[in-house]
């Protein structure tokens, strides 16, 4: 649920695939808050969505892509 933007998507178990399209109007940060009881620590499932220019968000996202690394997995027995 994003309160500041009035929206909220339920998740449905088994989907592979749960996807919640808009086009917000303002930039800054906003929080994202679970709407549903979902178990435990239901209450600390907050996190927040950023709304930037395009071109920062290029920017931001070529910077979190190069400095990713990949690591091979370890062979279990």
């Amino acid at each position: 649920y994003i309160p500041s933007f009035r929206i909220k998507e339920d998740v449905v178990a088994g989907n592979k695939v749960n996807k919640l399209t808009f086009t917000p109007e303002r930039q800054g940060s906003y929080d994202i808050a679970c709407a549903e009881f979902c178990g435990l620590k239901h209450s600390m499932m907050y996190t927040k969505i950023v709304v930037m220019p395009e071109q920062d968000f290029a920017a931001w996202y070529d910077l979190k892509n190069d400095s990713l690394e990949v690591q091979k997995a370890a062979i279990g027995n």
